[in-house]
């Protein structure tokens, strides 16, 4: 079975995804509507990315078309599911070309949403964040679950 994966953070770009995943996908432009992204703010992490609910807000991202569910595993382990940083759940996502989609999303929890700062500076976290992400952060991660 193959989902449809709303991103509006690091997963939105192609290279993180292949860094992780070691593969490629389609992505198409999206909005989600009712949804705000802010700045989740833990000592010692970087501002990362996270989306909570609210009316009359909206985000824009990325559909990652087509994920299966090998992929979506990693994705939970990566988005730390498990540890209540994230939960993933589904939401009505739509594409530049109107179209709706059903999609997951890895939403904040009570957790996260506790320990939100604002909104989510995407220039800032490309800028400073990224590359250390892509040359440290992944691989680590992809060695911790090996073991």
């Amino acid at each position: 079975m193959k989902v449809d994966v709303f991103a509006y953070g690091l997963l939105m770009y192609a290279d993180v995804l292949f860094a992780l995943t070691g593969k490629t996908f389609s992505l198409e432009a999206a909005t989600l509507k009712h949804y705000k992204r802010m700045s989740f703010v833990k000592e010692g992490w970087p501002k990362l990315a996270v989306v909570l609910p609210q009316q009359g807000a909206s985000v824009s991202g990325t559909v990652i078309r087509n994920v299966d569910s090998k992929t979506l595993h990693l994705l939970d382990l990566f988005e730390g599911v498990e540890d209540d940083f994230y939960c993933r759940s589904r939401v009505t996502a739509t594409l530049e070309s109107g179209l709706a989609v059903d999609a997951h999303i890895y939403l904040g929890t009570e957790t996260t949403g506790s320990m939100t700062r604002g909104v989510w500076d995407e220039v800032e976290f490309l800028r400073n964040h990224r590359r250390h992400y892509m040359d440290v952060v992944i691989p680590g991660f992809l060695n911790e679950i090996k073991c």
